[in-house]
């Protein structure tokens, strides 16, 4: 199974090539998202706070 991600193997075979780009830009997408979401949430938790309390 190893040799099906070898740098070799994709070179020549156009076709997993293509599904490995596509899978490595959909994990990071994904990955992105995540990071976003969770910077959000964290972000208006801080400004739900500051407007409750005030800044100090």
């Amino acid at each position: 199974m190893w040799k099906d991600y070898s740098i070799g193997f994709i070179k020549k075979n156009r076709a997993s090539s293509v599904s490995v780009l596509v899978a490595a830009f959909i994990s990071a997408l994904f990955l992105s998202l995540l990071c976003g979401l969770f910077y959000n949430f964290w972000n208006y938790e801080i400004e739900s706070v500051v407007l409750e309390e005030g800044n100090w």
